[in-house]
């Protein structure tokens, strides 16, 4: 679940932004989310990329809710595999 980003630490969260690349998929996730998950990830994205991926959000128009919950699924793998290797 996207929420759970809020409770994990935050070399997981930092690793897990960078591995996973691909904007499209961080903005298509972040529609589901909360703005506390919004915030955590937001504190580990340089500014400008940050601005980029609000301004992704902002111009893609409406998306289905199938899109996102496929990305937010993407994104919710690479951290709990983050988090398994952590342990």
């Amino acid at each position: 679940m996207l929420e759970d980003i809020i409770r994990l630490d935050d070399a997981c969260v930092a690793k897990g932004l960078q591995s996973l690349g691909n904007g499209r998929v961080l903005a298509l996730a972040l529609n589901l989310a909360s703005i506390e998950v919004w915030e955590k990830v937001r504190k580990y994205m340089p500014e400008r990329e940050a601005a980029k991926l609000l301004t992704e959000m902002k111009y893609m128009g409406p998306i289905r809710l199938k899109d996102a919950e496929d990305a937010a699924g993407e994104i919710c793998a690479v951290f709990h595999e983050l988090e398994k290797r952590a342990r």
